[in-house]
């Protein structure tokens, strides 16, 4: 790019200010000669001169710059990795806490209540009081389907694998489970009822499926005779059960203020947890150590179980503001989710203390989360899904 004729007097002038704070005077002399240079209307600085001023800002800028330009090859590096999948091949250990988001998915029209994200390919589900289901696609943020089959709240999802298909389980408050194939026509879902009052919650445990229900009911379906009921546990709780989580041979529900431990094959309880002060709104096993459980509450704690010494409460979690929606556990940390808008993640590995604080994360309560070995998402009464990258 050419100097203007006025850029141009200024790079003469600061030169030649330069070779007279140097007391270079024939250089300056000659300089002045050879630029037509008015010496006199020159004032020449002491100490460094403009030159040496502007050299030194431009070597500033140059290290940003060289900064800048690592920074976008990382970024392009990332999103490739996104691009192709490759991200997914990737092993856990390398991707273990979310750290930017990559979309805002705009879509539903009332609050979110649930995300799962599949087990296997870049497919996001969520849902909420729309009562709608909506298929994203994880490594674009697109909306790739939208499923319309209940007629109230969704108020869970998850994926449940089978020998020929990967299945999207869906539990609502018109008192139905639907079970789809995302690849198949809806007509072909199949719809579970049983359920007197709104399903709160469902788990894959094996081919089984469990759901819970505000009637406080605990219901068995069996995946190997195309879900037929299998076994109800009646009266489970004396409130309305709003969670369950399954490991191993361990079933864990929340309803009211307390947390029951199961048998899950003889559907025989086993504890009775107490220690919350308000509603249990989630639970989950430590995937790290299956003797421990967790529990969150609208009395914003979250509360850490050891279900193989009598079901000991061993650690009281707190720092949220507000009701903690929604927990998981995923290799190192515990992540919480709150209606105070922030996501925490709690080290396992150093007793559950607070490793990273991501606020915050939505502009409304955060309602649900999920994480898979590469990709973080979550869902807020904003009515938007947020999916992060991981790191």
């Amino acid at each position: 790019m050419a100097l203007t004729q006025l850029q141009r007097d200024d790079l003469h002038k600061a030169i030649y200010d330069y070779f007279v704070s140097q007391q270079l005077n024939e250089a300056a002399s000659s300089f002045a000669k050879e630029t037509q240079l008015n010496p006199t209307k020159s004032k020449v600085t002491t100490g460094s001169s403009k030159l040496e001023s502007k050299w030194t800002n431009l070597l500033r800028l140059q290290k940003k710059v060289m900064d800048q330009q690592k920074r976008i090859q990382l970024l392009e590096d990332e999103l490739d990795d996104y691009k192709t999948g490759e991200i997914f091949k990737k092993k856990p250990s390398t991707v273990v806490y979310p750290h930017r988001v990559l979309h805002d998915c705009v879509g539903h029209r009332a609050p979110l209540h649930a995300v799962a994200i599949h087990p296997s390919e870049p497919t996001i589900a969520t849902a909420g009081s729309d009562c709608t289901i909506k298929l994203w696609h994880a490594l674009t943020g697109e909306l790739v389907r939208s499923i319309q089959g209940h007629r109230q709240v969704v108020t869970a999802l998850c994926w449940m694998p089978l020998e020929d298909a990967v299945l999207l389980v869906s539990a609502s408050a018109d008192l139905t489970i639907r079970l789809f194939n995302p690849s198949t026509p809806l007509e072909e879902s199949i719809s579970l009822t049983g359920h007197q009052h709104t399903v709160s919650d469902i788990a894959v445990w094996k081919t089984t499926l469990i759901s819970v229900s505000r009637d406080c009911s605990i219901r068995y379906w069996d995946g190997k005779s195309k879900f037929r009921p299998m076994a109800v546990i009646s009266d489970a709780h004396d409130t309305w059960i709003r969670c369950c989580a399954v490991s191993s041979s361990r079933l864990v529900t929340g309803g009211g203020k307390d947390v029951k431990v199961w048998n899950a094959l003889t559907r025989k309880p086993l504890h009775l947890l107490a220690g919350h002060t308000n509603i249990v709104e989630d639970v989950c096993f430590i995937d790290s150590n299956p003797s421990l459980c967790a529990s969150c509450s609208r009395d914003k704690t979250i509360r850490i179980w050891n279900i193989d010494v009598g079901g000991a409460s061993v650690f009281v979690l707190t720092g949220h503001d507000n009701w903690v929606r929604s927990i998981i556990s995923h290799h190192d940390f515990l992540i919480s989710a709150s209606d105070d808008r922030s996501i925490r993640l709690w080290d396992i590995q150093k007793d559950f203390t607070l490793s990273r604080f991501l606020p915050p994360a939505h502009t409304h309560f955060v309602q649900a989360i999920d994480f898979s070995s590469t990709l973080f998402a979550s869902v807020s009464s904003d009515k938007l899904l947020k999916i992060w990258s991981c790191k």
